[in-house]
């Protein structure tokens, strides 16, 4: 860990980190020797990026806001999630296509990894990249507008149909 922390002295003034990635989540507090020959280490941005420093590294809007909705999804669920559900909850957004295109394409870049059986878990790029946590609080915040409210109650009323 003195590596490590020296590491992280010199890519601090560039706004980087190192990024220890254990493949069993730590119970407590106590890394163990052990547990570092098992982790993975990641350089790191140390800060989370702007919208637009998002839009300028490649990314459009909508495929942040695919991730974001899977792996919410996913880790509401305990972590894993099957295939066919994610896909459906996409497909309420976006065409079938595009949910199914977004899978793969997030599958390949090490944001999910999907099992043999068609359980989707989050995947080593994720756990090194995103804070899980900081993202579903953010999203537990996000207040319906009025106009959703209104919209949500007419589906009630009508059965879902409006």
């Amino acid at each position: 860990m003195k590596i490590v922390e020296m590491l992280n002295s010199r890519l601090q003034p560039i706004g980087m980190q190192v990024k220890v990635v254990f493949e069993q989540p730590q119970r407590d507090d106590k890394i163990g020797e052990e547990d570092l020959e098992r982790a993975r280490f990641y350089i790191t941005l140390a800060h989370p990026l702007s919208l637009s420093d998002v839009v300028g590294s490649g990314w459009r809007i909508d495929e942040v806001a695919a991730l974001a909705a899977v792996i919410s999804y996913v880790s509401s669920r305990g972590g894993k999630a099957p295939v066919n559900d994610v896909r459906e909850m996409l497909q309420t957004k976006f065409p079938r296509w595009k949910a199914e295109a977004a899978i793969e394409r997030f599958t390949r870049r090490g944001y999910l990894h999907i099992s043999e059986d068609d359980v989707i878990y989050v995947g080593w790029r994720t756990r090194a990249e995103v804070d899980q946590r900081e993202l579903l609080k953010a999203l537990m915040e996000i207040v319906p507008t009025e106009s959703e409210e209104s919209t949500a109650a007419s589906e009630d009323v009508s059965g879902g149909e409006r």
